[in-house]
């Protein structure tokens, strides 16, 4: 098993948090020893597109961006910047 840093990194990508079984007290963690890094969490949902998991997770996230039919929408759900972007 291949092992990295990720203070090496600019970006994490954790796909997904269904998959690694991380919850909010484990990403605030990661967050605060790798303060320099930006995350990206990628997330399963449900059969009607919910997100899964931890509502309070869900609330640590800067912007929720929607992946469908080969279109990603950040004015679907949740964007701290207000932008409607497609």
């Amino acid at each position: 098993m291949v092992v990295m840093d990720p203070a090496q990194f600019d970006f994490v990508v954790l796909d997904s948090k269904d998959s690694l079984k991380i919850d909010l007290t484990q990403f605030l963690l990661l967050k605060e020893k790798y303060p320099a890094q930006s995350f990206i969490i990628l997330s399963q949902s449900t059969k009607t597109g919910a997100f899964t998991g931890d509502v309070n997770l869900r609330n640590e996230m800067d912007n929720m961006i929607l992946c469908e039919d080969l279109v990603a929408k950040t004015n679907v759900d949740k964007n701290r910047w207000g932008a409607n972007a497609r």
